[in-house]
């Protein structure tokens, strides 16, 4: 069985009183092992951007880890100053 990945505790950094940064954290599991994978969002007017990815384990699966980077952008996304979410630059 197989648990939904859980985007939770994003913290934003201000500069100049307008949001600037997004770190949110969302819980992975692999069998009974959870992990924890910090994503960074850079705020550019109303958009925020996919600037980092910081995997809890040794290395990030890209194609496997698409649950987890549509939970980090929903949960950002969901924030009042947000008004769209980059993933990855063109």
């Amino acid at each position: 069985m197989s648990r939904e990945p859980d985007a939770r505790s994003p913290t934003v950094t201000y500069a100049n009183a307008e949001p600037s940064r997004i770190n949110i954290t969302v819980a992975r599991w692999e069998g009974d092992m959870r992990y924890a994978d910090e994503y960074t969002f850079k705020m550019d007017g109303s958009t925020a951007v996919l600037k980092t990815i910081k995997p809890d384990a040794e290395n990030y699966h890209v194609q496997s880890s698409e649950a987890q980077r549509q939970a980090a952008a929903d949960a950002v996304g969901e924030l009042p100053f947000v008004q769209a979410v980059a993933m990855f630059d063109d």
